[in-house]
């Protein structure tokens, strides 16, 4: 799993919107999007309702692990 995937996740749920999402991400607001449905593509289940914007049922079971995850990453990046 690229760990950008997750890390556009969290910022999609979090904000509740794609465009927020981009903006703090640096993204443009297709690339988010894109890479939301690749997260959905990999793991074979929708991860966010679009309408209203939300976590599904998946996702909110996969947000619980991500925010370990992204720390992970982040504490691996700051060692290095």
């Amino acid at each position: 799993m690229d760990p950008r995937l997750p890390r556009t996740l969290s910022a999609v749920i979090t904000h509740g919107s794609f465009c927020y999402a981009a903006r703090e991400l640096g993204y443009t607001q297709s690339v988010v999007s894109q890479q939301t449905a690749s997260l959905e593509g990999e793991l074979g289940v929708e991860l966010a309702c679009r309408r209203p914007l939300g976590p599904t049922e998946a996702g909110a079971r996969l947000m619980v692990h991500v925010a370990s995850i992204l720390l992970r990453i982040d504490a691996a990046r700051a060692e290095v």
